[in-house]
């Protein structure tokens, strides 16, 4: 089974300056939570064991956060505000977390071989933290599930509207994709023009990988200034076919941008039966 998780989020979430020169877009905060602590539940409740940060050494608070103890945990015990951190305590039993650092954005292909020394299974998992999933069943367990009958590197998909198509990584495939049900992928391309993409499926921030993966990352780019890119390694297991695609059940938001951000602190607060009311009723008030 998948027990270890990639976290990459050394990014400079340019996004949301001026904040984030202070404060990681991932500790921005969706309701009370930080919006990567969704994500931590999401892989708790999907059995994931272990989570490996990849951070930039600018971004150590994120790792602070996910530990216990400090300063601020000792005097709300003092003041006897210890349910205040209930939930994260809690959280934080279930899961054990590492650090390594990726000092140059290299992209996100560089950030997952950052990880490479820690991972000690055939296949593991990696999520990006823009990515939240609101689902009945985790997102990550649904690929967990699927991977038991497949036994490959699964990639989560969604499908997006032909204007969208130009801002992912896009797959393409023989079979007729059914939601639930894993498909072999024959193609993936990075970013494509609408009219050049395979297929209207793109590829989200959910992944499970083959150790072999990191056969075909490279280590530095002999152009300056290019990035190394995730989905040129995952053409390699695409082209051995060795990678199968899922369209996952749930709404996915985009918290890496404003816009997506707003719309999850509103689900969360919808979803949330003591402010639900509150929200409606000031939503309605505001003509909306």
């Amino acid at each position: 089974m998948i027990k270890q998780a990639v976290i990459p989020a050394a990014g400079l979430g340019t996004r949301f300056l001026p904040v984030t020169k202070i404060v990681p877009k991932e500790l921005l905060p969706i309701m009370a939570k930080p919006a990567l602590q969704y994500i931590v539940e999401e892989l708790v409740q999907s059995g994931i064991e272990e989570i490996i940060l990849v951070l930039s050494p600018e971004k150590e608070s994120i790792f602070h956060y996910f530990s216990e103890g400090g300063f601020i945990d000792q005097i709300l015990d003092e003041r006897g505000h210890q349910e205040k951190l209930f939930d994260l305590r809690s959280l934080l039993k279930q899961v054990h977390f590492k650090r390594v650092y990726q000092h140059n954005p290299l992209g996100l292909g560089h950030a997952v071989l950052c990880a490479k020394r820690e991972i000690c299974t055939d296949h593991f998992a990696v999520v990006l933290p823009d990515d939240i999933v609101f689902s009945t069943t985790p997102c990550m367990k649904q690929l967990i599930s699927a991977f038991t009958t497949k036994a490959q590197s699964i990639l989560g998909l969604e499908k997006v509207a032909d204007e969208h198509i130009s801002s992912y990584g896009v797959i393409g495939t023989s079979e007729k994709p059914a939601a639930s049900e894993p498909f072999l992928i024959n193609q993936v391309v990075e970013k494509p023009k609408k009219e050049e993409a395979p297929s209207n499926y793109a590829i989200i921030g959910r992944y499970i990988l083959s150790k072999e993966i990191f056969d075909f990352i490279p280590e530095k780019m002999q152009m300056l200034h290019k990035e190394i890119q995730l989905t040129d390694a995952i053409a390699k297991l695409v082209s051995q076919n060795k990678v199968s695609g899922y369209l996952f059940e749930g709404k996915r938001v985009d918290v890496g941008q404003p816009i997506g951000f707003t719309k999850a602190n509103i689900i969360c607060s919808l979803e949330q039966s003591d402010n639900s009311h509150e929200i409606t009723s000031f939503i309605r008030e505001m003509g909306l």
